[in-house]
Order: structure tokens, then sequence, then C-alpha cells
């Protein structure tokens, strides 16, 4: 009798588990690809799926993890941006990416063309894929001093 309450108990944790695992899934399902390169100086930010196709990405943010500032952001403005791959470099670096079919539209900087990153700093990169708040996937990076 006891060991059928301890069965059924473990059972039932095991469900709501297995329950709250396909909930997390269901919900990041179309998080993007994010895969950082180093090339030379700069860092080359890879979002294909299966390596090859252009992925949709609603919305990008470059953060400054040491100053806790937005260095750069985008969002869509129209159609479903479909992009491959983009580079950050040391230095000025343009606001606009290019995409197709999509368009985005620069938030931050909210003046300026370009944006400046710095050798030393920490950087987070992140990256929304659909309408979920969990569809993102970030990382963070440090160009070399």
């Amino acid at each position: 009798m006891r060991i059928a309450k301890v069965l059924k108990r473990t059972a039932i944790a095991v469900c709501i588990t297995l329950f709250l695992f396909v909930v997390w899934i269901a919900l990041r399902w179309d998080a993007p690809p994010l895969r950082l390169t180093r090339t030379g100086t700069g860092i080359m930010v890879d979002v294909q799926t299966w390596g090859e196709y252009p992925t949709t990405v609603t919305r990008i943010r470059l953060s400054d993890v040491d100053q806790s500032t937005v260095v750069w952001e985008l969002v869509t403005a129209e159609g479903i941006p479909q992009i491959h791959r983009f580079m950050l470099n040391p230095g000025e670096n343009r606001s606009l990416l290019q995409s197709r079919p999509g368009i985005y539209r620069v938030l931050v900087p909210s003046n300026s063309d370009l944006f400046t990153l710095e050798k030393g700093h920490r950087y987070r990169v992140e990256l929304w894929g659909g309408g979920s708040v969990l569809a993102k996937r970030s990382t963070i990076f440090q160009f070399g001093s």
C-alpha cells in the first residue's frame, strides 16, 4: 500500500515535469539559432537555420554589459525580415541591416547611421524570432583588448 502511494506520487511528478518540458519547448521553438565566430578582429553573428537557410529575426539588441546600456537595437518595420548573418567589429558599425523580404527599423541609435563598439567591453547580443517572450536567444562576447 505504501509503495503504491510512492509510485503514484513519483508518476505524477514525472508527468508534471514532462508536461512543463514540452510547454517550454513549444514556447521556444521559434527562437533563432545563434552562433558567434571570431573572424580576424570582428565577430560574425550567424543565425542561419541548419547552417544555410535564412532565419526570421524580428528584433536584435546589442547591449554593453559593463555599462548597462543598449548600443544598437533593430525591430521589424515591414514584412518578415530574414537574415543569414551579420558582422560586428570594434569601432564603427552600420546601424541598419539589409534583409529580404522584410525591413528593419533602427531604434538605437536613433540619431545616427553608425554605432561604435570598443575593445575590452563585454557585449550581449539578443535575438528574437517570434511573438513569444521566450522566443529569444542571447550570448555575451568581448573583442580582444
